[in-house]
């Protein structure tokens, strides 16, 4: 299993201790027993019987205690996580360590009538895996959502009469249990070890207490993610807000000066957006942003950032853009919005669908040819769309350099 073994661990040093105790008691045994025979038994073995007893009930209690300090630590771990797949990775990572644990099943719970598998662990290892579903009752995970409670078993024959699906044929220990928030079953975690007996009841009590550690920082991870993309996103086009786009500007370009990379903004307008909302009605006018936000990002994909600006504007950056790779990008933008028409459902003419082409004026500037700070960046940019390319006569698309259009 690859893990840390020490020669002189904790477990051996209890052997010594108690065979340096079981030396001199079994030689006192001896020499009774030569002289009164069974009844040394009695005087010595009872006695000796208790005190094994209770060296055996503080060893566990201290390995209890380890294991739950352990489950603290892990727990303030876990809720020291801002996204949900930090979170289940962490929990996975230390449930194996802290555990004899071979195999390790996550499963989602959807509506409450079947699982479906997220994560597969064998060995500390994620494994990729394909669509999996149980049916609630179904194998021993659909079971545990059935019956809303958990199921352990020391030992394959003790469940090898029920459907074992997605269990591996090696599994010989295991325990599933159910992840609840707000009493409902959310996921279903089941572990497996290869081992007969590898979990003792303290340690199911320990993977019970993970998991409600588990559910909490989930829920902190996802209301963290939720505020998080509040305020970085609109709630309209779900591109990035300004505010947002700010921030990341002004990080890039920073990165762009150690570099000596060049760093260029489009910032595009459409033409006549006002006409849209009068003729067709506001909520047309919503639908004419979200196609043409939809477009930005099929057209720019991973090679910038595209934001909304505010209105009818957008902008969008992008690094180790030159000038001229910039205007041709930007152009290549122009002449889709050009080209293509928008459907519009939800207008106030009636019910018969309506479809309009719409032109964009668009500016480009670049870094280190126009500016120095990355404000003047969109300054210029907008400077360029408005000088170049909206007087110009728009559907045009304008660099600061020269403040005039250079396409049409």
């Amino acid at each position: 299993m690859k893990r840390p073994f020490q020669w002189i661990d904790r477990a051996t040093l209890w052997e010594i201790y108690t065979t340096l105790l079981i030396l001199p008691v079994g030689f006192v045994l001896y020499r009774l027993y030569a002289d009164m025979g069974l009844a040394a038994v009695y005087y010595v073995g009872i006695p000796f019987a208790f005190i094994s007893a209770m060296m055996m009930l503080y060893y566990k209690s201290r390995q209890l205690n380890s294991y739950l300090q352990k489950t603290s630590e892990i727990g303030h771990e876990l809720t020291g996580r801002l996204k949900e797949s930090e979170v289940m990775d962490l929990f996975i990572s230390r449930l194996v360590k802290l555990l004899p644990i071979d195999f390790t099943y996550i499963y989602d719970v959807i509506d409450q009538e079947k699982i479906k598998m997220s994560r597969f662990y064998k060995v500390q290892q994620q494994q990729n895996i394909p669509q999996f579903f149980l049916e609630k009752g179904e194998s021993i995970s659909g079971a545990v959502l059935q019956q809303r409670k958990a199921l352990q078993y020391h030992r394959r024959d003790q469940w090898k009469k029920q459907n074992q699906e997605g269990i591996p044929e090696e599994g010989e220990s295991l325990i599933s249990l159910p992840v609840f928030r707000n009493d409902e079953i959310v996921s279903v975690i089941t572990v497996v070890s290869k081992e007969k007996r590898a979990f003792e009841k303290f340690q199911y009590m320990i993977v019970d207490i993970l998991s409600n550690y588990l559910v909490i920082a989930m829920e902190n991870a996802k209301n963290y993610e939720e505020t998080k993309n509040q305020s970085e996103r609109c709630p309209l086009t779900n591109l990035y807000n300004y505010r947002y786009f700010e921030e990341q500007l002004e990080q890039t370009f920073q990165i762009q000066q150690n570099i000596n990379r060049p760093l260029s903004l489009i910032l595009l307008d459409i033409d006549h957006f006002k006409s849209v909302n009068d003729t067709y009605g506001h909520q047309s006018g919503n639908e004419v942003i979200c196609t043409l936000a939809d477009w930005l990002v099929e057209m720019i994909g991973g090679e910038g950032v595209v934001a909304r600006y505010g209105g009818e504007e957008f902008v969008i950056m992008l690094p180790d853009y030159s000038v001229e790779e910039s205007f041709q990008l930007a152009d290549k933008v122009r002449r889709k919005i050009a080209s293509k028409k928008i459907i519009l459902q939800e207008h106030m003419l009636g019910d018969k669908e309506e479809s309009l082409v719409l032109t964009a004026s668009i500016g480009v500037a670049s870094y280190p040819e126009h500016c120095e700070q990355p404000l003047e960046l969109v300054r210029h940019a907008d400077r360029a769309m408005y000088m170049g390319a909206k007087q110009k006569g728009r559907n045009k698309v304008a660099v600061y350099q020269s403040n005039k259009a250079l396409a049409e």
